[in-house]
């Protein structure tokens, strides 16, 4: 949470699933002579998603004065599936941290996961439409404001995709 984002962490199969910390800890690398690395990634809502696996690339959208960033992820598992991993940080205190987790058959599942993510859920409405003291010219502004933040949400989202695909196609 806060400033500080979490990271996928290849972590020992020697350690127990609740050791691995769901992407956090100082754990060491798996002793796989293919390159392969045990990964645990945290994921909103359910377990933590354990695999072997490789990570073919990475991009995190942090920039000074957003209310929040995305960074993305992808995987392929020893198996020949991939790993999409969506996450996205909060700096305002007591936010929570989201973490989208999906596993395909193909690349080109995994890729259009990333490109059917919809950054509009990342943003909350900062005032309450039961408030029955909110007045109509005061809800106009909440709106335009929300309006606002959906349309940079989207576009922070868009320029993060692009320049993680773009990683991607080089390589």
């Amino acid at each position: 949470m806060g400033d500080h984002p979490s990271y996928a962490t290849p972590i020992s199969p020697r350690l127990s699933a609740r050791g691995a910390g769901g992407g956090h800890g100082s754990s060491g690398f798996a002793d796989d002579p293919t390159g392969s690395q045990v990964f645990t990634l945290r994921q909103s809502g359910a377990r933590p998603v354990t695999f072997t696996g490789r990570h073919l690339g990475q991009h995190n959208g942090y920039r000074l004065g957003t209310p929040f960033w995305h960074e993305l992820n992808l995987y392929q598992t020893a198996d020949g599936r991939f790993v999409a991993d969506i996450r996205v940080f909060f700096k305002a205190q007591g936010s929570k941290d989201q973490f989208h987790v999906t596993i395909v058959d193909s690349l080109e599942e995994a890729l259009q996961v990333f490109e059917g993510y919809d950054a509009r859920q990342d943003v909350s409405a900062e005032f309450d439409l039961e408030d029955a003291a909110l007045v109509p010219a005061e809800l106009m502004v909440q709106a335009a404001a929300l309006r606002y933040r959906i349309a940079d949400a989207q576009s922070q989202y868009s320029a993060v995709l692009g320049t993680f695909l773009a990683q991607l196609n080089q390589g």
